[in-house]
């Protein structure tokens, strides 16, 4: 079968990706990536999440898990919690610099794949 170019576009994307997954998030399964990733788009849309909506991610996993995952990106500093206008009992979760830094290093996959 006659493979498309996008197909094949796609493809060395998701090879460049999984490589660079493996580099930056280590061992990281892909539940805390997912995880990352819905962060990162409701942060993209103005809309940061709460940690309570972040446990309510069910798409993602159980709440159980979400919890161990969202501790993992703090531990590895991918995510941060900011408090929201002084109060402190609403924590939201944000990109930190490093979270930034991975998801450019993905659209420049997703560039150099289309190049390709």
């Amino acid at each position: 079968m006659k493979k498309s170019i996008s197909w094949s576009a796609y493809m060395r994307f998701l090879a460049l990706r999984h490589a660079l997954d493996f580099k930056t998030m280590g061992k990281a399964n892909n539940c805390a990536v997912q995880l990352l990733e819905e962060i990162a788009l409701a942060e993209f849309n103005g809309a940061a999440y709460s940690v309570t909506q972040v446990m309510a991610l069910e798409r993602v996993a159980s709440p159980a898990t979400i919890h161990r995952k969202l501790q993992e990106l703090l531990k590895s500093g991918m995510v941060e919690m900011r408090s929201l206008d002084g109060n402190r009992r609403t924590k939201l979760v944000f990109l930190s610099r490093s979270g930034y830094k991975y998801f450019e290093k993905r659209a420049a996959l997703l560039v150099k794949a289309q190049q390709t």
